[in-house]
């Protein structure tokens, strides 16, 4: 172990022994230094500093930094008494800018002064008030109190109780004073009315004041009934009596006698052709003209020709349509309605069911009702008693030429009604009287005898064409007041049709009105046009198109 240590020792002495005879030896270096003065800042020092190029350098001759100079505050945000203010201040020399907070201004009041009047109810004072919020009240004046002084009358008092009167507060508070004027009742002004007495009531005197209170006085016995004895002819199928009548209306029936029974006659008819149609023979009573086996209308045969539409109807104006037959020579022209017809009228079958008859409004809601002449292929001939009744909305009704029977009160209720295209006008019913005749009835018979809201009474004869003697008493019928024209396109006007229709301004004849009655308008009737000839008699205010 030993000697490998000396080993080791032998060989490091010789690699320095011939590692260091081969190194240059190195020259001595002398510094060169450069002096550098560095000024002093406002926070550093000043000093002066030797360098060499070999990099070797170090600095003395220090000298104390100058600081800052800052000059005069600047105000950026004024201190207030409720706000801290802000300053700054800058360097002249090297511009570092230092702020600095300004503290809050103690607070001096400053107070307005409001002066709060006194009134009617509460004291006046005066108000004392800072901007910070403090405030107190002084200098104190006693309310006014209310004066109540010129009262003016309420015009409330009765026949009976004094009225009120009013005053407002003086102090222009707006507060009133209601107290009763005194004495200001008016007392009882009486409006009499005269009842006269009836045949089972008293008269007497109606004292009303209009305060509503009334009384009853005078008083007059009742008069008791005087009747007037009318005698009614038996017929054949009902009895004769003799009818008591009084002015009151009071009535009675005695004196019955017994039924005549009927004396038949044969009607006879005659074939269809294809020009007209047929009738069945029937059979009628000779004393009192009653149908005892109706006659059967036998319908025309069928011709070759066919209607041909000569002009297109539209909403406003008709069209036409003519028919020539080779076979039986017939050549018609006809009318074809403005288009269109009411939709969602109800209609039902006749007995025979060759033909409609109109049933009703349904669901139709038209103000102008126009019926059509033809309803699933066969005609309409008929309207129902009552079909239109209070048909409320409806303002116009355009009956079809095919229609041969109106319904009574067909028309009632139709208050708002305003115009009417009809194909006759008037009405027949048989009677059973001794000569066994037919009545006329007059155009009122299409709105009944109900009163309804808007309707107008008016007063019509019902007479007998064969016996024009004969005097039926007047029946109130019932017309829309706003009804005001009326046209009829076919048939007669008979006797009274029109008479008393004062609501009427307007009535037109149809080309194919044959003939006008006398005293067709009867009474009081208030038409607007001028009157023209209408064949041998000259009727004041008709009208023809």
């Amino acid at each position: 172990m030993k000697k490998c240590i000396d080993l080791l020792v032998f060989i490091f002495m010789m690699i320095v022994l011939f590692g260091c005879s081969n190194v240059t030896k190195p020259t001595m270096h002398e510094h060169q230094f450069e002096k550098e003065i560095v000024a002093p800042g406002c926070e550093t020092k000043g000093y002066s500093r030797y360098s060499c190029n070999c990099g070797e350098s170090y600095e003395t001759d220090f000298i104390i930094a100058l600081g800052h100079d800052y000059g005069d505050w600047i105000i950026d945000v004024q201190a207030t008494e409720t706000k801290e203010g802000l300053k700054h201040a800058e360097c002249s020399t090297c511009g570092n800018i230092v702020t600095q907070i300004i503290p809050v201004l103690d607070h001096i009041h400053a107070y307005t002064e409001e002066v709060i009047a006194p009134t009617c109810e509460e004291d006046g004072y005066t108000k004392y008030e800072c901007s910070c919020g403090d405030s107190y009240t002084d200098n104190y004046v006693d309310a006014l109190g209310h004066k109540f002084i010129q009262y003016v009358s309420n015009n409330d008092a009765t026949c009976i109780t004094d009225g009120t009167k009013t005053a407002f507060c003086e102090n222009g508070c707006g507060l009133f004073d209601k107290i009763t004027d005194v004495g200001s009742a008016k007392g009882h002004s009486y409006k009499t009315t005269v009842i006269m007495p009836t045949c089972l009531e008293k008269g007497y005197t109606h004292y009303s004041c209009e305060c509503g209170y009334s009384y009853d006085d005078n008083y007059v016995d009742a008069l008791g009934h005087s009747y007037e004895i009318k005698t009614v002819s038996p017929t054949c199928t009902e009895e004769g009596y003799s009818v008591y009548l009084c002015a009151c209306g009071d009535t009675y029936t005695s004196d019955i006698v017994n039924p005549l029974g009927h004396k038949e006659k044969v009607v006879t008819g005659y074939a269809a052709s294809c020009a007209k149609e047929g009738l069945s023979d029937g059979l009628i009573c000779e004393v009192c003209r009653i149908t005892i086996r109706e006659q059967i209308v036998l319908p025309i045969t069928d011709c070759v020709a066919e209607w041909v539409i000569t002009l297109e109807p539209t909403l406003e104006t008709a069209g036409s349509r003519t028919l020539k037959c080779e076979v039986c020579g017939r050549n018609e022209t006809d009318e074809i309605p403005c288009l269109p017809y009411t939709d969602g009228l109800s209609y039902m079958l006749n007995e025979r069911k060759t033909a409609y008859i109109v049933s009703g409004i349904g669901n139709a809601t038209d103000t102008c009702i126009n019926i059509t002449p033809v309803y699933k292929g066969l005609p309409v001939v008929e309207l129902q008693e009552e079909a239109f009744k209070n048909a409320l909305g409806v303002t116009k009704i355009i009956v079809p030429n095919t229609v041969v029977k109106m319904g009574v009160s067909c028309f009632a209720g139709c208050s708002n009604l305003e115009e009417l295209v009809l194909p006759f006008a008037g009405g027949e019913k048989m009677i059973f009287n001794e000569e066994k005749d037919t009545v006329w009835y007059p155009f009122g018979y299409y709105f009944g005898t109900e009163e309804y809201e808007n309707s107008i009474s008016i007063g019509q004869k019902i007479f007998v064409p064969e016996t024009p003697e004969i005097t039926l008493p007047f029946i109130s019928f019932y017309l829309p007041a706003s009804l005001w024209k009326v046209t009829i396109n076919n048939g007669d006007i008979k006797r009274f049709t029109f008479m008393n229709c004062y609501n009427l301004k307007e009535i037109v004849c149809g080309e194919n009105v044959n003939e006008v009655c006398n005293n067709a308008l009867g009474g009081y009737i208030n038409l607007e046009n001028s009157p023209p000839t209408f064949g041998s008699v000259n009727f004041s205010k008709f009208i023809h198109p």
